[in-house]
């Protein structure tokens, strides 16, 4: 099967390195509780309500949502987590560049510089659009 992809923070090395990513990548296959995941991740109950707990808090990388109530045989019933999906990543909307020499930007006063940016749209529009003629062919 194929694993979900996954941000894996870096940090020391010990049992419970990567729980979240293993948690991750069960509840990616079918919803289960707590006791279920404990169970084939060899980890304790408390440390999986734990992550848990704290991926329904955080809206992530990792969504986690909790779900109904069912009874398994212990004192108290126990919810089924769902895996949501990977949380949005939001990428910073920067605008192609207007390329001006750094000669021409470090002498160039502030009128100059307006009128430089603006040769500088004008020649991309007319690239873009396959009108412009350099004078080097």
């Amino acid at each position: 099967m194929k694993r979900v992809g996954f941000y894996r923070r870096t940090g020391k090395e010990g049992p419970h390195h990567g729980i979240k990513e293993r948690v991750v990548w069960q509840l990616s296959k079918r919803p289960m509780t707590p006791t279920e995941l404990a169970e084939i991740l060899g980890v304790e109950r408390w440390r999986i309500l734990d992550n848990l707990t704290a991926m329904l808090k955080d809206e992530g990388v990792a969504q986690v949502v909790k779900g109904e109530e069912v009874a398994r045989g212990t004192k108290k019933p126990e919810h089924l987590y769902h895996f949501k999906g990977l949380g949005s990543r939001i990428f910073p909307k920067c605008g192609k560049a207007i390329l001006v020499s750094s000669k021409s930007a470090a002498n160039a006063t502030s009128e100059t510089r307006i009128a430089n940016i603006e040769k500088a749209k004008r020649r991309a529009r007319l690239i873009a659009a396959g009108l412009y003629v350099d004078e080097m062919g």
